[in-house]
């Protein structure tokens, strides 16, 4: 017994101090670097990347993604900053167009769409991949009351989407815990202080997220797809664990946005999210786009329905609380040639996405900042 006890000594010295090691190692050099340290955001900022793309011809072959002096894609903020329209777009991954170079992506194209009519106007592009109205409360509070834009343009709903059959983290309707004085909130800034904690929580997210279909497919090829056929009776059983209450804490995060927008005299538009799957045939393709397997167990029909029903409530928050609204979801095709996977764009998609907005969006800006319209 007390060799073993010793054994077990030994062993857990072992462990703390291999911990320790890999500790320091990561505060040297993390070979994955994160914009997410925990709970918080830290945007890299004059930086750039470049990107060889031999995976899929709907992409450029070279891929250019940079950031400016906020950490954002776009222009330098202009010194006569209140002078100018200022627009930020935040959302997750379909905002951040990561595969996209910085001149393709729907925030780009829809500055180009605005400035026929605008005069003095700046957009930047403040997605982040992989976030959720969590995340953007975050930003919201950390950064951009800060800049102080005059618009941010939200395109939410889908990275909010969790399993409802999953408890703690990833069921990501749970509200944000704004109690940063609770002993919980210390103990987890406390933990989230170290790198390898912080490692850990991105590895098992990015994991989660992969099961949800939200990561990057680059390579995917919707001809090869597998498909998945369910009874109405499946479908059902599914939709009615995702009722009314519990979208509850969706709209509360939406509200919670609403609020930090308006004490800042920030005007918060939001955007429905679009998506390739749901009832129909792809129009480039030929293929069924409803029996198309998605996640897990549950094929486009039934994502569909669950993206119009995020899609729904971000509507109903926007129609209660006086936000305009840009029903993206409504007027974007279903049609494979703009969607790169089953969610993301390509080049020619981003561009349709910032026409749709744009028309949109239009009256709206004439309406309310005339001093920027164009004579």
């Amino acid at each position: 017994m007390i060799k073993f006890l010793k054994n077990l000594i030994a062993l857990f010295i072992g462990l703390i101090i291999s911990l320790i090691t890999v500790e320091l190692i990561l505060r040297i050099y993390n070979p994955f670097p994160s914009v997410v340290k925990g709970d918080k955001i830290i945007l890299r900022c004059n930086s750039m990347v470049e990107y060889n793309n031999l995976k899929n011809s709907k992409l450029s072959k070279t891929i250019y993604v940079s950031t400016n002096s906020l950490g954002f894609r776009g222009d330098n903020p202009p010194r006569d900053f209140n002078n100018y329209l200022t627009i930020l777009t935040v959302g997750g991954s379909t905002t951040h167009c990561y595969y996209n170079s910085d001149d393709k992506t729907w925030p780009y194209d829809l500055a180009k769409d605005l400035d026929k009519n605008f005069n003095r106007i700046w957009v930047n592009n403040a997605g982040l991949s992989g976030h959720t109205t969590m995340g953007h409360i975050i930003l919201m509070q950390d950064y951009i009351i800060k800049i102080k834009p005059k618009i941010v343009l939200f395109l939410v709903g889908i990275n909010d989407l969790g399993d409802p059959k999953e408890s703690g983290s990833y069921n990501t309707f749970t509200l944000y815990n704004f109690d940063n004085e609770s002993l919980k909130a210390k103990l987890k800034a406390f933990l989230y202080k170290s790198e390898l904690v912080g490692l850990t929580v991105n590895i098992s997210r990015k994991i989660k997220a992969a099961r949800r279909n939200l990561d990057y497919y680059i390579d995917f090829d919707l001809k090869k797809a597998e498909h998945l056929t369910l009874t109405d009776s499946q479908i059902q059983k599914v939709l009615n664990l995702y009722n009314d209450a519990y979208f509850v804490t969706y709209r509360q995060r939406l509200l919670k946005l609403i609020e930090l927008c308006r004490q800042n005299n920030i005007e918060p538009i939001f955007i429905t999210q679009p998506v390739l799957y749901g009832k129909g045939i792809d129009k480039e393709t030929s293929v069924d786009l409803a029996t198309i397997k998605v996640s897990n167990n549950k094929n486009g029909l039934l994502e569909g329905e669950l993206v119009d029903l995020v899609n729904q409530n971000t509507a109903r928050v926007a129609r209660e609380n006086g936000v305009f609204l840009v029903d993206l979801s409504s007027k974007m095709p279903k049609d494979s040639r703009y969607y790169f996977d089953l969610i993301h764009f390509t080049d020619e998609g981003n561009e349709v996405i910032a026409k749709i907005i744009s028309d949109q969006l239009t009256p709206y800006l004439q309406a309310w900042y005339k001093q920027f319209v164009k004579k």
